[in-house]
């Protein structure tokens, strides 16, 4: 008679579940980094779309971009399940377990944004199939009537903003941190487009045009917004379109036939400077109070009460032309790149052009004019470049996040739900104290008129 089956000894047990275990989570890991690879293909064609020259053209092309990026994300997220689950059981001590959660986060943020995504997508009219880009008088309709529905985005997308700020960065490998650090900026970047976005027929010049006093501002000759007011411009724009641009030196504004304020007592103690005109109107740090003060002094000395003021220093000029790449500057033989940039702008000091670009002055002070040149020059040479269209607008768009952020360009409209929409957005250069707190702030100004922060 047969005796009794002996059953799997225990170690050959254990060690057949290992293996089975093994080959699972080998399958998992597998399929894991195909749904990497997915996504890594899908993020090259939204680059694509997104650089491509008429990027409103291809309506079905995104919406298709945005399905495969969900449906590899939730495949991803199948996939990467037992890993999440083991970081949960290893504990908040352990990197893993930090991970785990940023990437669960990461996953369930990215399934909002995609939403949102569709989202625009829905709204008639700001895709077209057929080839023909949608005219820009079309979709600032199509701002204007999804207005309501643009403001609920732009919460949403400030709340994914601050759940991604959230994620602890430094506890993350940096294959994971690095691009996330990426992501928090581009986050910041849609906030503040959809939080602007319903202003656009308005700051554009679709409900009447709109003139702005544009401050080019020297920072290498430091003052409390940025630098010394080289030059002014005026901008106007009507139905998107630029149709002024106009810059004069600094000092060309004064009008002498018209009264001035009586300059800040610190001002007229120290420099002996009695009246204030608009080359140095930036005496307070807030930019708002700076604005306000400049578009009054604007409006007296040339009879123009401008909608709204925007100043941009050298950083700013820097960001922006190596957003757009390069930029040519008549009378500057090379084109003008952020890596030659301080150059070409001593270069120009040393050595300005033969021809006043924005004077007919023969005087001999005439090198004294056209040394302060540069700026005015170059931020219009920007300005045609842009209006052309031949940039990538992703790049010139995060260059110019960049220079918002970094308060190199500052910006201040007389509508006051605008101008709200702009504080939100951290780009109106204000100063916020907090309430029934006290609060100091440093600021360093040189009315030296020299050049001496430069080096």
């Amino acid at each position: 008679m047969a005796g009794p089956r002996r059953l799997l000894q225990p170690k050959y047990l254990i060690g057949a579940v290992a293996v089975i275990a093994l080959l699972w989570l080998s399958a998992k890991i597998a399929r894991g980094a195909y749904y990497l690879h997915q996504l890594d293909a899908d993020r090259a064609e939204i680059t694509d779309l997104a650089r491509a020259q008429s990027p409103f053209t291809h309506g079905r092309q995104w919406q298709d971009a945005l399905l495969d990026v969900d449906q590899n994300l939730r495949g991803l997220a199948q996939a990467i399940q037992p890993m999440i689950a083991l970081g949960a059981l290893l504990g908040p001590s352990n990197q893993l377990h930090a991970t785990a959660n940023a990437v669960s986060e990461i996953l369930a943020i990215s399934h909002e944004l995609i939403a949102m995504g569709q989202k625009l997508l829905s709204f008639d009219d700001l895709f077209t199939e057929d080839g023909n880009a949608p005219t820009r008088a079309t979709q600032i309709a199509v701002l204007a009537r999804h207005a309501q529905e643009l403001t609920q985005l732009a919460e949403q997308a400030k709340q994914l903003e601050n759940r991604l700020n959230a994620l602890p960065l430094g506890q993350l490998p940096s294959a994971l941190a690095e691009p996330l650090q990426q992501s928090q900026a581009l986050a910041n970047l849609l906030t503040a487009t959809l939080q602007m976005a319903p202003a656009a027929p308005q700051l554009l010049g679709f409900d009447r045009p709109q003139t702005y006093l544009l401050l080019v501002q020297n920072n290498h000759e430091l003052r409390a917004t940025g630098g010394f007011i080289t030059a002014a411009g005026l901008l106007k724009v009507t139905a998107g379109d630029m149709e002024l641009l106009d810059f004069v030196d600094s000092y060309e504004i004064a009008n002498s036939a018209v009264q001035h304020p009586w300059a800040p007592a610190p001002m007229q103690r120290y420099l002996g400077i009695d009246l204030l005109f608009l080359r140095d109107a930036n005496w307070s740090p807030d930019f708002a109070t700076t604005a306000q003060l400049a578009r009054t002094l604007y409006a007296q000395n040339q009879g123009i009460w401008v909608d709204g003021v925007i100043a941009l220093d050298l950083h700013a000029v820097e960001l922006l032309v190596d957003g757009v790449s390069s930029v040519r500057v008549d009378g500057v033989a090379q084109p003008i790149t952020r890596a030659n940039f301080q150059m070409q702008m001593k270069e120009f000091w040393r050595n300005a052009p033969t021809v006043p670009p924005s004077t007919n002055a023969t005087a001999p002070d005439d090198w004294w004019r056209q040394r302060k040149d540069f700026m005015p020059l170059i931020a219009k040479a920007l300005l045609d470049r842009i209006s052309g269209g031949a940039v990538d607008f992703s790049k010139l768009t995060l260059a110019l996040l960049q220079a918002l952020d970094a308060r190199a360009v500052q910006l201040w409209v007389v509508d006051t739900p605008i101008q709200e929409a702009l504080a939100r957005a951290g780009w109106d250069g204000a100063l916020k104290p907090e309430a029934n707190a006290d609060f100091l702030a440093l600021v360093d100004s040189n009315f030296g008129y020299n050049k001496v922060d430069s080096v």
